[in-house]
């Protein structure tokens, strides 16, 4: 859910729908689509506790899809597809 931070975008019947922005308690925040207040579609989401960000796809709120994942300093770290939020492949 939608606990404890403040989001940029709409917000129908106190769902988050639509693209925008939502932030965490301790710094992190993703950027991307939502559906019934769920990370949904294209987004990335950053960890500010090691400075590494996610972009990829979302469904159910969890990493399902293509996704990379970059360093503090922009590198690749890896890339793949993810699964329930686990990566399950990588890309050579």
């Amino acid at each position: 859910g939608c606990i404890g931070g403040h989001r940029n975008g709409e917000n129908l019947d106190w769902y988050i729908y639509g693209n925008g922005t939502y932030y965490y308690d301790g710094g992190d925040y993703y950027t991307g689509g939502w559906a019934a207040s769920n990370r949904q579609g294209t987004g990335s989401y950053y960890w500010a506790e090691d400075d590494r960000t996610f972009v990829g796809q979302w469904s159910a709120g969890a990493r399902n899809g293509a996704g990379v994942v970059y360093d503090e300093n922009q590198n690749i770290e890896h890339s793949g597809i993810w699964f329930n939020g686990a990566q399950v492949g990588i890309f050579e």
